[in-house]
């Protein structure tokens, strides 16, 4: 059996230019879509800012935007 093709990257699958999540401090990877709340990848709703990411949303491990000063690290 084939192994599955891993997802694309995000910014292959959607025009992201002016995205809130540009702004914020939790953002890892624009290209792969990650950040510490949504390590895995970011909801595509949010990315495209649709939904505004202020609130609780199941899966953000209790994060939400905030401006960036620093970026944060990838975990290792």
């Amino acid at each position: 059996m084939p192994n599955p093709r891993p997802p694309a990257p995000i910014a292959a699958d959607a025009d992201l230019v002016g995205s809130r999540c540009l702004g914020c401090r939790h953002l890892l990877d624009l290209v792969e879509g990650t950040c510490l709340a949504f390590p895995d990848r970011i909801p595509l709703d949010i990315l495209q800012d649709r939904v505004r990411h202020d609130r609780p949303i199941p899966g953000d491990h209790g994060l939400r935007f905030e401006p960036a000063r620093e970026r944060p690290r990838r975990p290792r």
